[in-house]
């Protein structure tokens, strides 16, 4: 699950320009699209941590700010925990996003990349070499995305890939996804 890192750097990065960028974007990240909208820049649209927890191993972000007024989003909380082994020893990690918009139906990307071509196992779970992913959300969608498009220095000559679970809110404006992380 990788940061896409620094792209070869030209000047026009450097203006107005920075965040057509996948690297700079919040498209080349792990978070979702709400409403077809991306995250603002700026630090007004930076989250905020509502708790850390080294002994649970548990963080929780605030990220409501990250998107502009068109996206309609009320709030979106982030959990990341960690749960207890399985019987062969091998941890978990669940990513757990709650979000709150404003219309009722609202679609909502939720979106991770990988480094290794995702292998369906069924239709929410993908393995990622002895990574496994499984999400409550709908089937997901999967992109190649070449890295040299993008001058991603560090995957240079590689190929990454996308994987777009869509959704939408309920007729609240409710929407809550979890992913479990876990090797095999």
């Amino acid at each position: 699950l990788p940061d896409l890192g620094a792209p070869a750097y030209t000047p026009s990065f450097f203006g107005p320009q920075r965040y057509s960028f996948l690297a700079a974007s919040s498209r080349g990240h792990s978070c979702p699209l709400i409403a077809g909208r991306e995250q603002r820049p700026g630090p007004e649209a930076c989250g905020h941590v509502v708790e850390w927890s080294p002994r649970e191993a548990r963080l929780v972000l605030d990220l409501s700010s990250a998107y502009p007024a068109e996206a309609g989003l009320g709030s979106w909380m982030r959990s990341l925990q960690r749960v207890a082994a399985d019987p062969d020893g091998a941890c978990q990690m669940i990513l757990r996003d709650e979000f709150r918009v404003h219309r009722p139906g609202t679609p909502i990307q939720h979106v991770i990349w990988a480094c290794c071509e995702p292998q369906r196992e069924d239709e929410r779970t993908l393995r990622l070499g002895r990574l496994c992913l499984r999400c409550s959300a709908a089937a997901p969608r999967i992109t190649q995305v070449p890295a040299d498009e993008h001058h991603l220095q560090e995957f240079a000559g590689r190929r990454l890939y996308r994987v777009e679970y869509p959704c939408a809110t309920d007729a609240e404006g409710k929407l809550t996804i979890e992913t479990r992380i876990f090797t095999r």
